[in-house]
């Protein structure tokens, strides 16, 4: 019931986007277990892969957010979590900073909430599917020196 919501709520939020242009907030996360990265597609929007992620909730730090929306999305316990960089895009129609980090998951044992995830997979890091999202490709040319000291 939830994935419908996400489904329903989702082409009004980007509306609301459009007219308001709002600035806002988020972390993304390459999450590395065994030379392995973990990948997903949403329940909504772009349903291409890409990686976990989410946007900052009032009083957060990026970190609280990070693990916050990880834990959420494919309930998973982070370690050694290094910041990569920023991204700022307009991808939605949002003014959106992305706090972009790689962390290593604690264990390869995840459960999606299958309202907001259809698919979480892990991937060899050398054999990133190609059926990825537009950002995503930003974001992993941004992330490949930092990929390869971990694969």
């Amino acid at each position: 019931m939830r994935a419908l919501i996400y489904r329903t709520l989702y082409p009004l939020a980007k509306t609301y986007w459009f007219l308001r242009r709002p600035v806002t907030t988020g972390v993304k996360c390459f999450i590395i277990y065994d030379s392995h990265l973990l990948m997903v597609r949403h329940t909504y929007g772009n349903i291409q892969y890409t990686i976990v992620g989410g946007g900052l909730k009032k009083g957060e730090s990026t970190e609280q957010a990070l693990r916050r929306e990880v834990k959420e999305e494919v309930n998973l316990e982070l370690k050694n979590i290094r910041k990569i960089t920023e991204v700022y895009t307009e991808a939605e129609y949002k003014r959106d900073t992305i706090h972009l980090f790689i962390a290593e998951a604690t264990t390869g044992d995840f459960k999606i909430d299958k309202a907001e995830i259809s698919e979480a997979k892990w991937f060899p890091i050398s054999e990133i599917p190609e059926a990825i999202s537009p950002l995503f490709k930003e974001l992993l040319d941004l992330a490949n020196s930092d990929l390869k000291t971990v694969s």
